[in-house]
């Protein structure tokens, strides 16, 4: 392979909450193996899932809903610092989780550390596509988030998000094509907790790659989902979540499940050749290490079940169960932090199982 190729790395979501702000003295540890691989590329693409601290306290609707994240300086400088990022979308449900005064930190540190960034802000160029130049080649970068993962920005307020539209991404790609000589899309979009992109996801993936997108980096899930190559372009569904702090809740230290501890770097090349599928692995405590795991044949094998799953009812079916009931009762015994025996004498705690109806329907 000519040695003058780009080395263009694609991350997972990066998530710095929980553990990274209450236990900050781990930080410059927990991304060691990471920084070394990232250290070597050329360009460095991902989700920023955590925006800073707003100075006006939490996003009221979001909290009121759902899950408030945030971060402060200090952890970025200890962790962002080291990953050589180029650029991040900040297109994504959790942008807006410390308002509008959150974004403007969480910009400003951005700018000032040099870091490029698109899909979300208070000017309408915090919204244009992001254009790169690295040894005479010429990349552009666009993000964008599904209104389904419910960034929940009150109407009242003048944020800039660019919301997940076809029409919309297939004009900012025709105004840049001959521009660029790469073009990457991250998109936030899917299904949390699911190993599988929804046919609509695949349908319209088809489309952008027809519509002139060389690549599209998808987040949100937290799972790692099969990726493929249509026609000349790239698709990689959700990359799995890099990094998500643990916390700490009703008093005990918690995680998000158990299948989102995993995710992988893609190495690429200017020209879309795949050059590396790196699997990384967060410990107890968010550290994170890289792993010997066959990346390739374990998607490979999603794959195939992703296409059985959009082409047979049935098959649809079974995955919807396992997804929805099966994989919740397994994460209720054994997932991080938890204990079998004291979960079993915790039965009252089952009734989350009702929620398994609600992820059932959804997972359609």
């Amino acid at each position: 392979m000519n040695s003058n190729h780009l080395i263009i790395s694609l991350l997972g979501d990066i998530a710095l909450n929980g553990l990274f702000v209450s236990q900050p003295g781990e930080n410059k540890e927990r991304f060691n193996e990471v920084k070394k691989i990232l250290q070597k590329s050329d360009l460095v693409f991902a989700n920023l899932e955590t925006p800073l601290q707003g100075n006006r306290g939490p996003n009221k609707l979001k909290e009121s809903k759902g899950v408030i994240l945030y971060s402060t300086e200090n952890v970025y400088d200890q962790t962002l610092s080291g990953l050589n990022l180029t650029a991040v979308s900040l297109a994504n449900n959790h942008i807006f989780d410390g308002n509008k005064s959150g974004i403007k930190n969480t910009i400003k540190w951005l700018e000032k550390s040099g870091v490029k960034f698109t899909g979300a802000g208070y000017k309408k160029a915090h919204l244009e596509p992001v254009i790169l130049e690295k040894n005479h080649k010429r990349m552009g970068f666009l993000a964008y988030v599904h209104k389904d993962t419910h960034p929940m920005i009150p109407e009242s307020s003048d944020t800039l998000i660019n919301y997940f539209d076809e029409e919309k991404i297939s004009k900012e790609i025709g105004d840049i094509r001959n521009k660029c000589d790469l073009i990457i899309l991250s998109i936030h979009w899917g299904m949390d907790y699911s190993f599988y992109p929804t046919k609509y996801q695949r349908l319209a993936g088809h489309k952008l790659i027809d519509a002139g997108i060389d690549v599209i980096m998808g987040h949100h899930p937290h799972t790692l989902q099969p990726f493929e190559k249509y026609k000349d372009g790239l698709i990689f569904y959700s990359l799995g979540s890099l990094c998500f702090g643990d916390f700490i809740f009703e008093g005990k230290l918690r995680s998000l499940k158990l299948k989102t501890k995993q995710s992988m770097i893609v190495h690429l090349n200017e020209v879309k050749q795949i050059t590396g599928l790196i699997p990384t692995k967060e410990l107890i405590g968010n550290r994170v290490v890289l792993t010997e795991k066959n990346i390739r044949r374990n998607l490979s094998y999603k794959f195939y079940l992703m296409k059985l799953k959009h082409k047979f009812k049935l098959f649809d079916w079974i995955i919807r169960i396992k997804e929805a009931f099966f994989d919740r009762l397994i994460e209720y015994f054994f997932g991080y932090y938890r204990n079998p025996f004291i979960q079993l004498s915790s039965l009252k705690n089952l009734k989350k199982l009702k929620y398994s109806f609600r992820d059932f329907v959804k997972k359609g």
